[in-house]
């Protein structure tokens, strides 16, 4: 044992009863398992108790500890128990000698008849059954039991005859043996007890018997089968005279050797009655026979009072009239002393309906007595409610026993309990006076709730349904004091009148909003009436607005389910208006629906003959024209029209289908198209994203890139316009490209015209330095395949070698001098005054040369282009002129350059 089990109890010892019965109900605890032989015994809790017998499979410590046990519920439970291990399937069950000690023990029904029914083992259900003295439970086993030996030994328990007739009848096919068996022990017993039927019909069987022997032993015998001769001596003393002469006649015919023609004669005589000369027929003449007498037989009268009595069984006083009825069947069958084929059969008949109605009788009179029972049981439960206090209980269950007591009125037992229920009733007002008491408190309660509803902010129709709601509460209160028979019982006076005034003074807070709600109403009534007369009058009209129709009829039946927003007294006369407004008008829309239909009708014959077009486009157009005529048909009700749309497409879906098909193409090679194009516009965009050394590289690309748009045929002209966009940004950036190129070549040029006129300057002046040459020769630009770049760098290369000779040279000044005024009239510059003659001179010449045609017209920029040309490439000029000269050229230039751009 650990330290833990010496300081701490284990939870099925705790002083807590629930913690002990929470570890007895789920602790697998092998402790625990051994300590439940004592804790069903010796734990002070009921509920301890029964949660260890729960677990507990002894039957024998089960049994008893229900001896033991002093709690009713406890007690249930172990009795629960024990029935559930008895009856249980179960391979671990308990052993069977066990379970046949606590049968063998039991004297409960309810465990008997559990086990009798329901035990796995044959031999056990048969020691419950012997144990068992229930008829009716006998007789359910006799029948449902599924092992025949114990059919036939509950079978052989029954002692009452009407439960063994019931068993006879209901094994009639589902156990013939057992049937026969049981019709046969019925029969002997009934000879027992000296039943006038049976005797009767035992008499008549042995007497046959006896014939059927005598016919067999034509020639007499000394005595009669004794089988015969025991069972008749049983009966003889209460069989009717007629078969007491008819049996001993035969005995004597067949003792004495009687002729066979005189033992027919002799049963003749029994069968039909005594004749008036017993002479053989043989021997007697026809006409001196005397007529038999006719036979007057009861049971076609009682037979039918039986079957009228059968129609309408009842209970008590049946019971004796039954009794009565079976008297008079007997007394009538005892008379006959040889009854015809009729007479067996209304006999067999009355015998069949006597045991059914003693069956019904029976079961009446068991149902009585559970009515009894049940009343006795509501009497104890209407004393311990009262006890209780459980007004209302009480008050139930006095209800329930008043009604039971509707159908026992007559019964001396149900007397004994109407008086102890009347004693009660002194106990029961007194017990309403305290509830009356206690409801006090209520409706002061409902008063104060009904004052403070004015003062809120519920709408008003919250404070109707809280006023009706406080009404039926105190209308509540009022019904659970009343006590069926007595005198109303009303509330104090005072508390009434409070209640009622504080519920009228709520009332009177909300019919303002009601006056206006009425007032909405009634306009909401005239506006329906208009409704009404608009669609009458619109159905009885010559030409018909049938979608001005039809929208009406949706407005009146939404009106017909909006009865509610009307007054209270009006709606049945509204409700009755719809339903003749919804009628004109149905009756006119089914007018039209019969030419829509037909016309529809018309409509899906002409697409069916769709299919039969070759011309596809003309297919498509008609098609597309016979949806336009669909549509301006108008429509029918929802499944017809949808029937008929259904069939209208089927023809045409073939059509639009190929239709689709076609456009889906067109789509995609529009898509194609599309995708070239936009791969067009894409490629130049990406050439765009070059630096500009390399837009001339692309140039040749760009013109493939146009060859190929040109070649496109209705090009979209999103994309026509974005490669437009790209083409022209991308030659404009290539003439800036070159533009700036030009720039810079033209710059150079001037450039080496300045590097030049210094260095020949220099050498003019007789000296050029090192460090000058090494300068120019760095601030060289570099050079073109153009002819003037030749020209300079030949000049600059004759320098560098030593081979120049530096002189001046007058032509040269006038030269510049003349290029001077040549671009300062083309630029619109005046020239100098001092060359004003010369200036002259060259615009007459110019204009000579021009009207000669001895010179080929340019424009003013190109002119000024070869000018320059000629500028940058004059020999050497003096510093001071060359500077003015220079500035001169550079202004006429510029200025030209300016109106160009312009």
């Amino acid at each position: 044992m650990s330290w833990k089990q010496h300081l701490f109890k284990p939870p099925w010892e705790h002083k807590d009863p629930e913690i002990r019965r929470d570890a007895v109900a789920g602790l697998q605890d092998a402790a625990l398992l051994q300590a439940l032989p004592s804790i069903i015994v010796a734990d002070e809790k009921a509920e301890v108790r029964a949660a260890a017998a729960r677990r507990i499979d002894d039957l024998g410590l089960l049994s008893s500890a229900l001896q033991s046990e002093k709690n009713a519920k406890t007690s249930d439970i172990i009795a629960q128990r024990i029935l559930s291990l008895c009856t249980s399937t179960a391979k671990d069950r308990p052993d069977l000698e066990s379970r046949q000690m606590i049968v063998s023990n039991s004297t409960d029904r309810q465990l008997l008849e559990l086990v009798a029914s329901l035990a796995p083992e044959s031999e056990l259900r048969k020691l419950a059954l012997g144990k068992v003295s229930r008829q009716g439970f006998l007789g359910d086993r006799a029948v449902q039991d599924p092992e025949s030996d114990l059919r036939r030994y509950a079978a052989t328990r029954i002692t009452r005859l009407s439960t063994l007739r019931r068993v006879i009848d209901e094994t009639r096919k589902s156990d013939k043996s057992l049937h026969q068996d049981l019709l046969s022990r019925l029969h002997e017993e009934l000879l027992d007890a000296k039943d006038p039927a049976a005797i009767q019909e035992e008499a008549l069987t042995q007497c046959i018997a006896l014939e059927s022997f005598t016919l067999k032993h034509p020639d007499g015998v000394e005595n009669v089968p004794a089988g015969i001769s025991t069972r008749w001596a049983k009966i003889e003393g209460h069989v009717s005279s007629n078969l007491l002469d008819r049996y001993r006649r035969i005995v004597a015919r067949l003792e004495q050797d009687a002729p066979l023609i005189e033992t027919a004669q002799a049963d003749k005589e029994d069968l039909n009655g005594p004749q008036a000369d017993s002479a053989p027929e043989e021997i007697k003449r026809p006409d001196t026979a005397k007529p038999a007498p006719p036979r007057t037989s009861k049971l076609p009268k009682l037979m039918q009072d039986l079957e009228k009595f059968a129609a309408i069984p009842g209970a008590n006083p049946a019971a004796d009239r039954l009794r009565k009825m079976q008297e008079n069947w007997q007394q009538a069958w005892s008379s006959i002393s040889a009854p015809d084929v009729l007479e067996l059969a209304l006999n067999e008949k009355a015998k069949n309906i006597f045991d059914e109605l003693q069956i019904i009788i029976e079961s009446a009179l068991q149902k009585r007595e559970e009515v009894l029972e049940q009343a006795e049981t509501l009497l104890a439960q209407l004393g311990q409610e009262l006890e209780d206090g459980s007004l209302h209980k009480a008050l139930e269950t006095r209800h329930q026993l008043t009604e039971l007591g509707k159908t026992l009125r007559n019964e001396r037992r149900w007397k004994a309990i109407s008086r102890n229920m009347s004693s009660l009733h002194g106990r029961l007002q007194e017990l309403r006076d305290w509830h009356h008491w206690s409801n006090d408190k209520i409706r002061k309660q409902l008063i104060r709730e009904m004052e403070i509803l004015p003062a809120t902010d519920l709408h008003p129709d919250a404070v109707l349904d809280r006023v009706k709601s406080l009404q039926s509460q105190w209308k509540e209160l009022e019904v659970s004091e009343q006590i069926p028979g007595d005198s109303h019982y009303h509330a104090a006076p005072w508390m009434w009148r409070k209640f009622r005034a504080a519920g009228n003074k709520a009332f009177e807070a909300a019919k303002p909003f009601l006056e206006k709600r009425d007032e909405i109403r009634d306009k909401h009534l005239q506006s329906q009436k208009q409704l009404c007369e608009q669609l009458i009058a619109a159905a009885a009209s010559e030409n018909p607005d049938w979608t001005g129709i039809d929208k009406l009829l949706k407005r009146t039946r939404k009106e017909m389910r909006d009865l509610d927003n009307l007054p209270h007294k009006a709606r049945k006369s509204a409700a009755s208006r719809l339903r003749k407004a919804l009628e004109k008008g149905n009756a006119a829309m089914q007018t039209h629906y019969v030419d829509v239909e037909k016309q529809k009708l018309k409509l899906v014959r002409a697409a069916t003959q769709l299919s039969y077009l070759e011309d596809m486009d003309q297919a498509i157009r008609e098609a597309k024209r016979l949806q336009a005529d669909w549509k301006s048909a108008g429509r029918l009700w929802r499944s017809r029209e949808n029937e008929l749309w259904k069939a209208f497409r089927k023809p045409l879906d073939p059509l639009f289908g190929k239709l689709k098909a076609s456009q889906e193409s067109d789509r995609e090679q529009n898509r194609i198209r599309l995708n070239s194009q936009e791969n067009l516009c894409k490629s130049l965009k990406e050439l765009l994203t070059g630096d500009d050394d390399s837009l001339l590289e692309a140039r040749g690309k760009v013109q493939g890139l146009k060859d190929s748009w040109r070649d496109i045929e209705n090009p979209n002209r999103r994309l026509q316009k974005q490669f437009q966009d790209h083409a022209e940004k991308f030659d404009k950036r290539v003439a800036d490209y070159l533009h700036k190129e030009a720039s810079q070549i033209h710059q150079n040029w001037w450039r080496k015209s300045r590097l030049l006129h210094r260095l020949e300057s220099a050498l003019l002046e007789g000296v050029i330095e090192d460090s000058l040459l090494e300068d120019t020769r760095s601030k060289w630009p570099d050079s073109t395949e153009e002819e003037i770049d030749h020209l300079l760098d030949d000049r600059f290369k004759i320098i560098t070698e030593g081979n120049f000779v530096a002189k001046t040279d007058k032509q040269t000044g006038k030269q510049a001098t003349q290029l001077c005024i040549q671009l300062e009239f083309l630029a619109g510059l005046p020239s100098p005054k001092k060359e004003k003659d010369q200036r002259m001179k060259y615009q007459v010449d110019r204009l000579s040369r021009s009207l000669s045609g001895d010179v080929e017209r340019m424009s003013a920029a190109a002119e000024a282009q070869l000018a320059e040309q000629e500028w940058l490439t004059l020999p050497l000029l003096p510093i001071k002129a060359y500077a003015t000269f220079e500035r001169r050229v550079k202004a006429a230039i510029k200025e030209i350059n300016r109106n160009n751009s312009v």
